[in-house]
């Protein structure tokens, strides 16, 4: 995770949605972001969902195109580690998991240079929430937006059902 200054930007808070936008949060400002949840809820009566991650562009889109790759390492209490990885995909697929309602969550998310036009963003995470008969589980991911453009903010969504969460964005210095 990143070492240095942590200046707050920008929260966000959903209740009860199934997709939540923190926007206009990534500027020339700052190089790393810090971007944190640190209570998800997840809503849904049974079965594995994940929180899934996309990027929004300059003109406030959130960018469903297939320009994200990404690898996690999920890290199971209960059985054992595998991974799953992803090129060409439309979003970040396992940013945090979910299986049953009023279960919690979290993530800490790293985003670099997402305001250059010029290079691609890339992003790293680790989250923790609950797998299998409400079992423990955790991500370690790497992933890449594959397109030279200016990305200003972020986007989770629930891959089923919804959620409460709340979001805060942290430039790094």
């Amino acid at each position: 995770m990143p070492v240095g200054n942590l200046e707050f930007i920008k929260s966000a808070t959903g209740t009860s949605v199934t997709s939540l936008s923190v926007t206009d949060c990534f500027s020339a400002d700052y190089d790393v972001y810090q971007v944190l949840i640190s209570k998800l809820n997840g809503l849904q009566a049974s079965g594995g969902r994940v929180v899934q991650t996309r990027f929004i562009d300059n003109v406030g889109s959130v960018i469903s195109a297939t320009e994200y790759d990404y690898a996690t390492l999920n890290m199971r209490s209960y059985d054992v580690f595998e991974q799953f990885r992803a090129t060409n995909a439309t979003d970040f697929l396992y940013t945090i998991r979910y299986e049953a309602a009023d279960t919690e969550g979290g993530l800490s998310m790293n985003i670099y240079n997402p305001n250059d036009s010029s290079s691609y963003t890339f992003a790293n995470w680790i989250s923790a929430g609950t797998g299998t008969s409400n079992r423990l589980l955790g991500y370690k991911s790497i992933g890449v937006h594959k397109s030279a453009e200016q990305i200003t903010g972020i986007h989770f969504f629930a891959s089923a059902d919804s959620f409460d969460l709340t979001v805060k964005v942290y430039g790094v210095k």
